[in-house]
């Protein structure tokens, strides 16, 4: 009986690409909330609060991720690197094109209001303004800190304007 080297190997590497594209994807989902938290005042509570939700349900997934696989550490600065210009890129067309905000009179108004201020992919940062333990939520690499609010935000929330609420 002989051991397969090769295919050890390539299994291995295997699954650690596939651990950094869970991770890295799941970065992406959570840098997405994070900016159209920041950016989006002209969004309904509705849109809001799906946006934290969906930013809680991906930090309890990269923190089962790093519980399960303490090893991927050291990999967390390259997969936000890699997920922010993804995150941006997608932001900034939401933010674009008001895809948020499903009533189109509204709509045109916010857009109509946005013109002046050019392009969204020029007024997001080009670097990511958080870090790390920012977009966890917690300081993940200290060995007794937990995860305890999930949708807790790295800036404060920006309050809408009056122009931008949604009128009943």
């Amino acid at each position: 009986d002989r051991i397969d080297l090769a295919h050890i190997i390539s299994t291995f590497l295997v699954q650690a690409d596939d651990l950094f594209t869970s991770i890295r994807f799941n970065f992406q989902e959570c840098l997405i909330s994070l900016l159209l938290l920041k950016y989006a005042p002209a969004a309904g509570s509705q849109n809001r609060n799906e946006w934290k939700n969906r930013l809680a349900e991906n930090r309890l997934r990269i923190d089962e991720l790093i519980h399960e696989n303490p090893s991927i550490k050291p990999f967390i600065a390259a997969a936000i690197r890699y997920a922010w210009p993804v995150a941006k890129a997608n932001v900034a067309s939401t933010l674009t094109h008001c895809l948020f905000i499903t009533d189109e009179n509204r709509r045109y108004k916010v857009l109509a209001e946005q013109l002046p201020f050019g392009n969204w992919s020029d007024r997001i940062d080009a670097e990511c303004p958080w870090s790390d333990e920012e977009i966890i939520g917690y300081p993940f690499y200290e060995p007794y800190s937990e995860l305890t609010d999930t949708r807790a935000l790295p800036f404060e929330e920006p309050v809408p304007s009056v122009s931008s609420i949604p009128s009943s």
